[in-house]
């Protein structure tokens, strides 16, 4: 859920907006120009916390890979 500030909150933690955290969250194919370590955790402990890294989004689910499609 976003605020109407930007920030992003995910299962009653809120993180601040950032161009780094949108970036990593909106795109395919991020610039890294935006991001930093700070950044990379943050978007890690969302993908945590929101099991969003795991398959059906459940917690005893296998890591999702993305596949490329062949053109």
């Amino acid at each position: 859920m976003l605020d109407t500030d930007g920030d992003i909150a995910v299962k009653e933690t809120v993180f601040k907006r950032s161009m780094g955290l949108w970036e990593m969250l909106t795109r395919i194919n991020v610039n890294t120009e935006f991001n930093n370590k700070d950044y990379l955790k943050t978007y890690k402990n969302i993908l945590m916390i929101a099991n969003a890294h795991l398959t059906r989004y459940q917690r005893d689910g296998n890591i999702n890979i993305m596949q490329e499609k062949n053109s």
